[in-house]
């Protein structure tokens, strides 16, 4: 069985927060390849603006 682990730790000075996640590496390749994200962290910020703004269009519909 493959475990799964997430790690959260929050720095309120800076609101950010950093988290372990297990991703496969072929859906972050696939991923970065379509977004043109240079970096995985950019990649997530960019899925979870997309995540807000798709909840944000469909809130107002």
């Amino acid at each position: 069985m493959h475990k799964k682990y997430i790690i959260l730790c929050i720095d309120n000075e800076r609101q950010k927060m950093r988290t372990t996640i297990d991703i496969p590496e072929e859906l972050i390749r696939e991923a970065m390849r379509i977004t043109k994200s240079p970096t995985k962290t950019e990649l997530i910020k960019k899925a979870l603006y997309n995540i807000i703004q798709k909840d944000k269009f469909t809130t107002l519909n």
